[in-house]
């Protein structure tokens, strides 16, 4: 018997209300199955201070307060398409008294950014999510700003 492989990927619309949805509780999850990995990430990123950084997919700002951490003179932007998840985040920021940074409700298929604003972008956990048609328009996104 053959057996049809699915995907698991969500349109744009079943993501936001995934992640409005789970906001609340999302840190649970991030701090107990993404701490190592978040961590990973950000050795990968070698963040240096001064530098202009952009986070896609922030969530509840977990990785964005690291990030200012590594650069408290430079310049951080996030963006998420949760409204719940950029409030979060926006809550849990202002508690570092970080300046420093912008947030932004917005969809990563299209970037509010001129090209080449930033040294670093940073992303986890968005390409699983979303599907597989729309890696290369994001991933060419980032390339340009």
């Amino acid at each position: 018997m053959e057996q049809e492989i699915l995907e698991a990927r969500y349109t744009h619309r079943e993501i936001i209300r995934k992640y409005n949805w789970i906001a609340p509780v999302y840190d649970l999850f991030g701090v107990l199955m993404e701490a190592k990995a978040r961590q990973r990430a950000l050795e990968f990123a070698a963040i240096q201070d001064g530098e202009k950084v952009l986070e896609v997919a922030l969530g509840t700002g977990l990785n964005f307060v690291e990030i200012l951490k590594r650069n408290p003179n430079g310049w951080v932007d996030g963006i998420d398409v949760s409204m719940k998840m950029v409030e979060k985040a926006r809550k849990r920021i202002s508690k570092t008294g970080q300046k420093n940074y912008t947030l932004y409700l917005c969809d990563c298929r299209h970037l509010p950014f001129e090209d080449g604003t930033f040294d670093v972008i940073m992303n986890q956990y968005l390409l699983d999510i979303l599907p597989v048609e729309d890696f290369i328009p994001i991933l060419l996104e980032f390339k340009k700003v």
